[in-house]
């Protein structure tokens, strides 16, 4: 059976203490998607029934260090609350960049979302800073193609590509412009395919004063979210990459 990894770089379980605090006034829904694992948050967005009878799939926490020698047919990597320019102050992230470079050089499909897709650019050349203004909420990403909407959370933002193609911007081209890359098999998306509104407003809410402190107003932000017709409308990116790569 082929092997599909899901690397992580969030410890279990980080908001089960948090989720259970009624001051934050997360709903049942919030907090609900707060606790799933990682697995499941990821089988639920890509949504194809039965999945783990056909892909074999593995979480592997890059914290704890990725295993010598590891492979798999395909990964994707998931976001995280450190910053790719703690690269020097932290062993882990630099090995993690390291292992990008190993596994594309073999030409491994590779999907990295929001930390990772920044990992992917600076395993390519590229160069990963802080914002102006965190982005977090609904936004859309622009590409050749069509328009892509998703959901979003970051602080930091790829500004050089390095040897990736640029596939997708951001509406606010002073400020996160480079949403998706492209390198070889290998494709970065800022945004967060796998998450729900219900989880971006645990999010919003969790982190309520840090963004009143930045400006940005909340309950609009909890408004878009509550009034999004679809779950995700970018979570076919997660279905089309397993389809794709495991001929489903």
């Amino acid at each position: 059976m082929q092997k599909l990894a899901i690397i992580s770089s969030v410890q279990p379980g980080i908001f089960s203490s948090i989720a259970q605090n009624p001051d934050f006034g997360f709903t049942p829904e919030e907090k609900t998607d707060a606790l799933k694992n990682e697995k499941q948050v990821f089988l639920d967005a890509i949504g194809i029934p039965n999945l783990e009878q056909k892909v074999q799939i593995e979480v592997i926490r890059a914290m704890d260090g990725i295993p010598k020698n590891y492979s798999a047919d395909a990964y994707i990597l998931g976001g995280s609350p450190a910053m790719v320019t703690e690269r020097e102050q932290k062993e882990w992230i630099d090995r993690l960049v390291r292992f990008v470079e190993n596994e594309i050089g073999k030409w491994k499909p590779l999907l990295g979302i929001c930390f990772w897709h920044q990992v992917l650019a600076t395993a390519v050349g590229g160069k990963v800073d802080w914002m102006q203004k965190r982005k977090i909420g609904k936004w859309k990403t622009v590409t050749g193609k069509e328009d892509i909407v998703s959901l979003w959370s970051h602080k930091q933002t790829v500004t050089d590509s390095g040897n990736a193609t640029i596939i997708g911007s951001g509406e606010d081209l002073r400020n996160s412009p480079i949403q998706m890359i492209q390198y070889e098999n290998a494709t970065g998306m800022q945004f967060h395919p796998e998450f729900t509104p219900e989880f971006t407003a645990f999010l919003v809410k969790l982190m309520k004063q840090q963004i009143i402190e930045e400006g940005l107003n909340v309950n609009q932000i909890l408004t878009e979210l509550s009034n999004m017709s679809e779950w995700n409308p970018s979570s076919y990116i997660l279905e089309k990459f397993v389809r794709k790569y495991y001929n489903l």
